[in-house]
């Protein structure tokens, strides 16, 4: 049975074979193309799906393997310029960095998602002016710096930290890292310097490729005066994650 990504009425569907490869193609009421997707011998989606609008346009563009989403997902305005494009979690959650276009083909907005738990989660946003500048006000994310190299020990990363929460009477930003010690114990070391800008400590235990993990935690006050002498303190809290594959040495070249 072909599976959809949206539910229509089916008018009719057409099955033919090319060597090993068939198409499957469904349509409209009107009798315009709705979908059409290869798949394999015994109906498994596998190779490129395309999905138009009721109009005839383009509106969708992916490509299965064994039943899988692979690669990114384009969708597409109706004058052909592309809309939005990323990746997708088991074809469904958006996952890592999905750019959004305007219909002329500018870049208006970027998100990163994440998978916590069986829930997607906006980690970053940043949106950009009509010129192709970032709108900080508007944009909230992180810029790491940390060498694509380490040494074994002790080890400088910094993070460089763009809120869109600027109403805050005062803001605390934190850079935790899951540290492994030689002892193979993990610690949640955290570091704080500056509320947009933070160095942080990276140990290498052992050579070899490493993956650092991390997480931003920005804490936000808000005072709200009631009277001349008293106000009322607010406090909301924001976490980004991020991580790193590197490689580790114990000798500089």
């Amino acid at each position: 049975m072909i599976k959809t990504l949206y539910k229509y009425t089916l008018i009719a569907i057409f099955l033919f074979a090319c060597k090993n490869e068939k198409v499957v193609k469904e349509y409209y009421s009107n009798g315009n193309l709705k979908f059409t997707v290869q798949v394999d011998e015994k109906g498994v989606q596998n190779g490129l799906y395309e999905q138009y609008y009721d109009s005839g346009e383009l509106l969708k563009k992916l490509t299965y393997k064994e039943g899988k989403i692979v690669d990114t997902v384009l969708i597409y305005y109706k004058n052909g310029k592309v809309k939005e494009k990323g990746k997708l979690y088991n074809d469904s959650l958006k996952i890592g960095w999905w750019n959004y276009y305007s219909s002329n083909g500018n870049l208006i907005n970027k998100n990163e998602y994440l998978i916590l738990g069986d829930s997607i989660y906006k980690n970053q946003t940043i949106k950009f002016q009509p010129d192709g500048t970032i709108d900080e006000q508007e944009s909230s994310y992180f810029t790491l710096e940390i060498p694509d190299t380490l040494l074994l020990g002790k080890n400088v990363g910094k993070l460089y930290y763009s809120s869109n929460f600027i109403n805050a009477s005062d803001k605390i930003l934190d850079v935790i890292i899951e540290n492994e010690y030689l002892n193979s114990e993990i610690k949640l070391d955290t570091f704080g310097e500056r509320p947009n800008e933070t160095r942080f400590g990276v140990f290498a235990n052992k050579i070899g490729y490493k993956t650092i993990k991390g997480s931003t935690l920005e804490t936000l006050f808000y005072k709200n005066r009631i009277t001349v002498d008293s106000f009322n303190l607010t406090i909301k809290t924001h976490k980004k994650y991020f991580e790193k594959k590197l490689y580790v040495k114990d000798t500089i070249d």
